[in-house]
């Protein structure tokens, strides 16, 4: 599968947090905790952010909520496409 990996690290980050409700970290943390770089693009209020990650010569733009995370990947056209029915 394409975003094999997101998919799993996404799964890891949800799965930590449940095990660990009193140590939440936020994905791009987890993401960088495993070895990934994440530049930041953004900081918004209430915890927004917005950050560039690439995991296995694939370029994703993540919009961080906190809680909920919004995937997108860039494509070989350079535009941005929601992944959120892989997850």
């Amino acid at each position: 599968m394409k975003h094999g990996k997101i998919k799993t690290l996404y799964h890891k980050w949800q799965n930590y947090n449940n095990d660990y409700l009193n140590d939440f970290i936020y994905f791009n943390e987890f993401l960088e905790n495993k070895g990934y770089h994440c530049d930041i693009l953004a900081v918004g209020k209430k915890n927004l952010v917005i950050y560039r990650v690439k995991i296995e010569n694939l370029s994703y733009l993540i919009t961080d909520y906190g809680i909920t995370v919004e995937i997108q990947y860039q494509n070989e056209f350079g535009k941005f496409i929601n992944i959120y029915k892989y997850l």
